[in-house]
């Protein structure tokens, strides 16, 4: 074919068709139901036939198209794009002519008039493809112009070129401020913990908290708290969290002890922290949330630590709609499939009236389907052989099909995957079978190895005259590109959601704290971030996107420091900082003192800014100032006691004086008293030897035995005033050895008396205490006056049981003496052990013996005391220590 061909020109349909206009036959009608947009163009350029699709594509009528030359049927402007996509047509099919190869051309721009709105155009971008048609000779009889229109895949390609690059530009600034954040998270000096749930599992943990659990972050994140730290069981952390979770209350503790873990050991470490409930973003609480540090160097200088990281803010809403723009460009391919239905059923409905037509159209039907831009292949019988398949098909499997052979014979890959047993189904049953972006491995024998793809296809049965299944109709297009770019759509949409939701929980972190938190940035120290806390210290200004030299311009010294900071990296700290806070409304201004941290932040291995951390300790200060009233004031105190001991001293000498003297009168009167009463005495005996027989008087003999008694009662209580008067000077007496078990056996036979005539039964246990730390004469007093005076206050309807015990304690010796009389009263209780104090009337007694009792035990160091029920006994307890002498003996 010479190329004058295509530079002749043609002015309608009525200049004489080719040859190939007179063999279509029936092809026409076939051509027209393709599932694409074709043109089949005679050597000459006219317009043998047209697909329905290219119609419906370019909105022209057949009779418009089929028999015209094709430059006059698509006639332009020159310096159009029309003229521009003629001009290239007619180049491509030059070159097909020259090469005899098919050729395929750029995506050619078009515009063609909109039927909906007058006088205005559509927009189209067309793939196109011209493929020569060979006669029986290898000569070209004409060609097949195929066209795709791609407009809204060139259209999603310009947006989604623009949507990644700004989405890449998105991820990019999302990276660094996500690391900007993890960065400072890692880097805050404070700890910081998050946790979630009745078991208060561990759900962040930065490395400053594990290491205060003197554990890796690994070995704490996601386990329960008693789990993961269990040395914390019991001392009281979980309960607190577990009300602040439930209350909603924040908790805040201040140089709170706790036995933590250190090199092994439990050691006790002092922290200040703040458990505050955590909400997420529909105000529902998630967990708690821990700020501590720790300040066990610093109880006595009140320094806390906290950090925290700096709020980042990135949304992507036009991912979504890129996203949309790439799935759309599966419409045209659904349309594709749409038309392939069309024409088998087209196929089949004809196919009975024109069997004696198809020998002859067969090879020339074969040759354009052959070379129709997809996958399309016929397989014949049961065992699905290849009868016919087309170039793209031939080249996508490698040159691996031969015609004859069976599919499970020539791609054994397809066997394992199931499409063998989709080509049975639809034999059998005759039902299509459709996929969409259906996943296929097949082996490359030029790589030797399997690749991945991705095809839409349909599987239709080909069926004989009778209505049997003879065949399948396999018509496929590779999709792979655009899942891939699907899915890596949807990657980079969830990295972007999954750095949303860090940035969003770092920000919730920051947000809900209560320490005050602000980010600087660059060399000018610019307020990059500040959490609620710090906007709390500047009410009523806007401080976000200024300078901190524009916000405290009266802090020159602060901004060197933060100078020194930026070009150092050195971290700094300030202690109870007092910091005004003035409210705009006039109100009066107030004073809180904070402890300061100030640390360089990095970004991709820079300092990018400074981070500063403050903890609020003015309740610290303000008690510290409490704190040096009070000791100033106790100073002042302790004077005044001091002045009143020594006056006090000065009284209790004077005090000591007196008693000698009183004890040194009680004894001199005692000794001076005897002689008159004794003289006394001996005159009333020889009165009464005078008077007996001489006096008529009755009344005499009783007066004088009254004299008597009187004279005798003078004499007890003379002797009751010495022994105590010796008494007094007895208390550095030496003790003497006499064992606690003779002691009482002297005790009885003194009483055998009385214990024979009450029936008393006493019973005795100190085999612990085989003596008591006194002297022997007053451990009789004790023992003689103990144990008559439970004989005579016995009660008159019971026995007297009475039962001495005795047990040795760690710094002395203790003896009880128990008896069931008459018991004692409380008031009676609290005067037991006065002088002179009788409390039965009808048992004669001076009310000296319980005195002397107490007196002897106090001189030796012991005590005395009385445990007692009204009418049912009483029980003397004396606790004695022991003699340093003695312990030893008492030990054995």
């Amino acid at each position: 074919m010479s190329t004058e061909h295509l530079s002749s020109s043609a002015t309608g349909p009525t200049q004489p068709a080719s040859s190939l206009l007179h063999n279509l036959g029936m092809l026409p009608e076939v051509f027209a139901a393709l599932p694409g947009a074709y043109l089949l163009l005679t050597p000459d350029l006219r317009i043998a036939a047209v697909s329905d699709a290219y119609l419906a594509s370019t909105f022209i009528s057949r009779s418009q198209l089929v028999g015209h030359f094709l430059l006059d049927a698509f006639a332009a402007e020159p310096g159009t794009p029309e003229a521009a996509t003629m001009s290239n047509l007619r180049a491509s099919l030059q070159q097909v002519v020259t090469t005899g190869q098919p050729q395929q051309m750029p995506v050619q721009h078009y515009r063609i008039p909109n039927p909906e709105v007058p006088n205005a155009v559509l927009e189209r971008y067309w793939q196109s493809l011209n493929t020569p048609v060979f006669g029986p000779d290898k000569t070209v009889i004409g060609f097949v112009h195929s066209v795709t229109d791609v407009t809204a895949s060139h259209q999603a390609a310009a947006h989604l070129a623009g949507a990644q690059a700004r989405e890449q530009a998105a991820l990019a600034v999302l990276e660094r401020e996500r690391l900007q954040l993890k960065a400072l998270l890692e880097q805050a000096p404070v700890a910081i913990g998050l946790f979630e749930g009745p078991d208060l599992r561990i759900t962040a943990a930065n490395p400053l908290l594990s290491a205060m659990w003197g554990r890796s972050q690994e070995q704490v994140l996601n386990r329960p708290l008693l789990e993961a730290v269990p040395e914390l069981q019991g001392q009281g952390f979980q309960e607190i969290m577990q009300q602040v979770s439930e209350t909603l209350v924040p908790y805040v503790g201040k140089e709170v002890p706790a036995h933590m873990l250190r090199n092994g050991q439990l050691m006790t470490s002092y922290y200040n922290f703040v458990y505050q409930p955590f909400f997420d973003q529909q105000g529902t609480v998630q967990g708690v949330l821990d700020v501590a540090v720790e300040v066990t160097e610093q109880v006595l200088n009140r320094q806390r630590i906290e950090a925290q990281e700096q709020q980042t803010s990135l949304l992507n809403e036009e991912l979504q709609a890129a996203n949309d723009e790439i799935l759309a460009n599966n419409v045209e391919l659904e349309y594709a499939q749409h038309q392939l239905r069309q024409l088998n059923a087209t196929l089949e409905a004809r196919v009975l009236e024109r069997t004696h037509q198809l020998a002859n159209q067969q090879l020339l039907l074969q040759q354009i389907i052959g070379q129709v831009p997809a996958l399309v292949a016929t397989l014949r019988g049961p065992d699905h052989r290849y009868s016919f398949f087309n170039p793209y098909y031939d080249t996508f499997t490698a040159g691996r099909v031969r015609l004859g052979a069976s599919v499970a014979e020539v791609l054994p890959e397809l066997v394992e995957q199931g499409f063998v047993k989709l080509l049975d189904r639809v034999y059998a049953t005759g039902e299509p079978f459709v996929g969409r972006e259906i996943a296929m491995l097949l082996h490359n024998p030029n790589m030797g190895q399997d690749e991945q793809y991705y095809l839409d296809f349909v599987y239709q049965a080909l069926l004989d005259g009778q209505g049997q299944t003879q065949g399948i109709l396999v018509f496929a297009v590779d999709t792979t590109k655009q899942v891939l770019a699907r899915r890596q759509t949807d990657t980079l949409q969830a990295a972007v959601r999954r750095q949303k939701e860090e940035r969003e929980n770092v920000f919730q972190l920051f947000e809900q704290s209560p320490a005050v938190i602000c980010l600087l940035r660059e060399p000018d120290h610019r307020i990059d971030y500040l959490n609620p806390a710090y906007q709390a210290l500047f009410p009523g200004q806007q401080l976000r996107g200024r300078t901190l030299a524009e916000v405290q311009p009266e802090a020159k010294a602060l901004l060197a420091l933060f100078d020194g900071i930026y070009q150092t990296g050195t971290m700094q700290f300030q202690t109870e900082v007092p910091v005004t806070i003035t409210p705009p409304n006039g109100q009066a201004t107030s004073t809180r003192y904070f402890d300061f941290t100030y640390q360089a932040y990095l970004e991709q291995g820079g300092i990018a800014g400074v981070a500063l951390f403050g903890l609020d300790v003015t309740e610290q200060v303000l008690s510290r100032s409490r704190v040096q009233e009070l000791n100033e004031e106790l100073a002042s105190i302790n004077e005044e006691l001091r002045a009143s001991n020594e006056e006090l001293g000065d009284t209790n000498e004077q005090l000591s004086r007196t008693n000698a003297d009183l004890d040194t009168f009680v004894y001199t009167a005692s000794h001076d008293l005897k002689v008159p009463i004794t003289n006394i005495e001996g005159l009333l005996d020889a009165l009464s030897r005078d008077l007996r027989g001489h006096s008529t008087a009755e009344s005499v003999p009783r007066i004088l035995s009254m004299m008597k008694e009187s004279v005798t009662r003078f004499q007890q209580t003379i002797g009751h005033l010495t022994d105590i008067s010796r008494l007094q000077q007895e208390s550095s007496t030496e003790v003497e050895s006499l064992t606690l078990a003779a002691t009482i056996a002297d005790v009885q036979l003194d009483l055998a008396p009385l214990l024979q005539a009450t029936g008393a039964h006493i019973t005795v246990s100190i085999t612990e205490v085989p003596e008591l730390p006194l002297s022997p004469k007053n451990q009789r007093s004790v023992m003689y006056n103990l144990l008559s005076n439970a004989l005579k206050y016995r009660h008159p309807d019971r026995v007297p049981m009475i039962h001495i015990h005795g047990r040795r304690q760690a710094d002395g010796v203790e003896l009880q003496v128990q008896d069931n009389g008459l018991g004692l009263e409380h008031w009676q209780q609290q005067r037991l052990f006065g002088l002179f104090q009788r409390l039965h009337s009808h048992v004669e007694g001076a009310g000296v013996g319980l005195y002397m009792v107490k007196k002897i035990i106090e001189n030796a160091g012991g005590n005395v005391r009385v445990l007692s029920d009204t009418n049912t006994g009483s029980t003397f307890t004396i606790t004695l220590p022991l003699a340093p002498d003695r312990s030893a003996f008492i030990s054995a």
